[in-house]
């Protein structure tokens, strides 16, 4: 071999080992930005479980034993009460007397002494420790009762007492100030616009001013003393989505903003000075809903919020250790078949907005955190001096997505949670957004990024 081959040789040889050196490089730097991505994707999707375990999720809880609908449930004690309803299909079905007892810590069922008769479409309220229940029917849709029972938890007894001035099923009962307030509900003739206030401590009567909307299947709300009737039948064929507010301190009545949806059969528990509306149907006897509505007393709108796993009608519900339950129901359309279903929901804070008590000195709208975000996000801003202020969600191309505030505002520091839904209740897509803040004399953008 000549010099020159050995040369050649040599080289070959170095090229190689610098081929693969380089590619080895390229491995290492390629298996380097892997683990970076992957990092990175963890982070999000660890973000993501951080944010949905914020709220406004729902957990299929264990199901009780009698499969019912059109029954009643309150909460004592950290235990929530399952009172009477239907446990056959169609008109004339049986009633059931047996309460369950529900330990939400435990996740189980347990069965206490039956009710003294058979009763669907009651309601129930709670008054110094007591349960007390209203009217309902012996049978479905037949013949409403004018019954009250009291229960005590502490020696497992019940005992009736003085009996409604009106005979009604399909009713609410909401307790405000030690007394029951009995509202609406169905009479022999139809609708009821009734309200009867029970005093436990006289077991005794008094009529009050009568709701502006007569109404059966409806169910309410108590936020600041001050109940809230929403929805409900108004004839075996129409429903309706009013909300009338209901003021015991000076028995009157005021309108309010409507449901975004009009729904009967219907229930409502009140977490947080919320009121979260669930399922029911458009129409009485249609089609079961799965449908969530927020209604804020304070500022008097709605939202949507995440559906329920299961659409139902003719359910009942009741909040326990922070968590509402949507218990029993039936799968629509009429005759309904009776379910013993138990789903817990946790509401977000979406439209919670939080005061610092520092005073800003000029107006500024905060970079959003976290940022991506799935499925809620923070939005911070600060007003300097007293006017009414917008924060909007927008597209790229400016279309309105959603309104987070519209009001007047004292000076103060701000901060405003957005679920990624729009003004229908429904989830955007993914992608870059803007959100502004608007005021008299100062206009603010910034972008945000959605991931699902």
């Amino acid at each position: 071999m000549t010099m020159s081959e050995k040369k050649h040789n040599f080289n070959q040889y170095e090229g190689g080992k610098t081929m693969k050196k380089n590619i080895k490089s390229c491995v290492i730097n390629s298996n380097f930005i892997s683990i970076i991505l992957i990092l990175f994707i963890t982070a999000l999707l660890g973000l993501t479980s951080f944010c949905l375990a914020q709220g406004d999720s729902w957990t299929r809880k264990r199901a009780f034993n009698t499969a019912r609908y059109n029954a009643t449930a309150c909460t004592l004690d950290g235990k929530i009460y399952l009172f009477g309803s239907t446990i056959g299909s169609g008109t004339g079905a049986p009633a059931t007397s047996v309460v369950e007892v529900y330990d939400s810590v435990s996740d189980t069922w347990t069965h206490i002494t039956n009710m003294p008769k058979e009763i669907t479409h009651p309601s129930a309220c709670i008054v110094n420790g007591k349960i007390y229940i209203f009217g309902g029917s012996p049978r479905e849709e037949v013949n409403p009762l004018s019954t009250v029972y009291e229960y005590n938890p502490a020696n497992n007894t019940w005992v009736t007492k003085a009996p409604m001035p009106t005979a009604r099923m399909n009713t609410v009962s909401c307790t405000v100030g030690g007394k029951i307030y009995v509202i609406g509900g169905q009479v022999s003739s139809g609708a009821s616009d009734a309200v009867e206030e029970y005093d436990p401590s006289g077991d005794n009567w008094t009529e009050k001013t009568k709701m502006f909307t007569a109404r059966a299947h409806l169910c309410a709300g108590v936020v600041n003393d001050k109940i809230y009737a929403i929805g409900g039948a108004i004839t075996p064929y129409q429903s309706t989505s009013k909300v009338e507010e209901y003021n015991p301190a000076t028995d009157t009545w005021t309108e309010k903003s409507s449901m975004q949806k009009a729904r009967t059969s219907l229930t409502a528990s009140t977490q947080n000075g919320k009121i979260y509306v669930i399922g029911g149907s458009i129409s009485p006897g249609s089609a079961d809903l799965a449908t969530v509505e927020e209604y804020d007393p304070l500022n008097d709108n709605w939202s949507y919020k995440k559906d329920m796993p299961t659409a139902r009608v003719a359910l009942t519900s009741s909040t326990c250790n922070g968590m509402i339950y949507a218990l029993g129901g039936a799968k629509g359309p009429w005759p309904f078949n009776p379910l013993p279903i138990n789903e817990g929901y946790t509401p977000s804070i979406t439209s919670v907005e939080n005061n610092a008590v520092n005073s800003p000195a000029s107006f500024e709208l905060h970079q959003n955190y976290p940022s991506p975000f799935n499925p809620d996000t923070r939005i911070g801003y600060e007003v300097s001096k007293p006017v009414r202020v917008v924060l909007r969600i927008m597209s790229l191309l400016g279309q309105d997505v959603c309104t987070l505030v519209n009001k007047e505002k004292p000076v103060g520091c701000y901060e405003v949670i957005w679920d990624s839904k729009d003004d229908h209740g429904q989830r955007v897509a993914s992608g870059v957004y803007l959100y502004r803040l608007e005021s008299r004399d100062f206009v603010q953008t910034r972008k945000m990024i959605f991931l699902q």
